[in-house]
């Protein structure tokens, strides 16, 4: 099993390479000047009649790494997309649960009018759905100044947070697994550079423009 991970690891790392070099190569070639009409093959030139072939054959070894890459990026099982959106999404909702508690709390008369320093300990998801989170916490609280002895606590305690509620942290995670961690970057941007060549084979078409090749 570990030696096939790292198989399907090293395939994966290979053939990104080689379709983000393929797809950025088959661009500037589309959208460039540059008209390849001949090859010098250890020292041999060879003239190319039809500049157009040299086109298709790009697209060609384009589509053979499109192919590979989706093969090796299915093949791996965890992108780590799922634990980071989790783990980050857990720690603002814990931190969300804590200033919803403090703000909701009613104190006993001999809190009344005082302020009060909160102490959270071993909070917890105890449940999450897609419309709510139901966060468990234990709370210590007392006087904040600590001019008196007096304290309370409770073990226990439930804070639910609506869908509405998570939309911020919600939007909070999305931007941080974009920016903050390497998995965009490593698993979706080879698809971004990728379909450069065929947007703008498409505009092209589109346009009515001839490529640089068919231009040749």
């Amino acid at each position: 099993m570990g030696e096939a991970t790292d198989l399907i690891a090293h395939g994966f790392t290979r053939y990104r390479r080689d379709l983000l070099l393929a797809s950025l190569i088959l661009f500037f070639y589309q959208s460039s000047e540059v008209v390849m009409d001949s090859i010098n093959f250890f020292g041999t030139t060879m003239h190319i009649k039809e500049p157009s072939r040299v086109t298709w054959a790009l697209w060609i070894v384009w589509c053979y790494f499109f192919v590979r890459y989706y093969q090796y990026f299915h093949d791996t099982v965890d992108k780590g997309f799922s634990a980071a959106y989790k783990a980050k999404l857990g720690a603002l909702v814990k931190l969300l649960a804590q200033e919803r508690f403090k703000r909701d709390f009613v104190p006993d008369e001999e809190f009344a009018g005082k302020k009060l320093a909160f102490y959270f300990k071993n909070i917890e998801v105890a449940s999450a759905y897609p419309n709510y989170h139901e966060i468990k916490l234990d709370v210590d609280w007392a006087y904040a100044d600590k001019t008196d002895a007096a304290a309370s606590g409770a073990r226990g305690q439930i804070v639910n947070l609506s869908r509405l509620d998570l939309v911020i942290p919600r939007l909070k995670v999305i931007l941080y697994v974009i920016l903050s961690t390497r998995l965009v970057t490593e698993y979706l941007l080879p698809f971004a550079v990728a379909i450069l060549p065929v947007v703008y084979q498409g505009w092209l078409w589109v346009a009515k423009i001839p490529s640089s090749s068919a231009r040749g």
